[in-house]
């Protein structure tokens, strides 16, 4: 019992924090997403 116990405190799990450059690609992304979304409408319109 006493290994079992010490495994389980041993192993921690931890969610990765993205880096700025991550969020920069994302944001990058999604604005590209909405100038295309906005030029479509704006096409379908005329």
């Amino acid at each position: 019992m006493g290994h079992s116990y010490a495994y389980a405190k041993a192993v921690t799990i931890s969610a990765p924090v993205p880096e700025p450059s991550t969020y920069a690609l994302m944001l990058g992304g999604m604005a590209v997403l909405m100038a295309l979304s906005r030029r479509r409408k704006v096409n379908a319109r005329t």
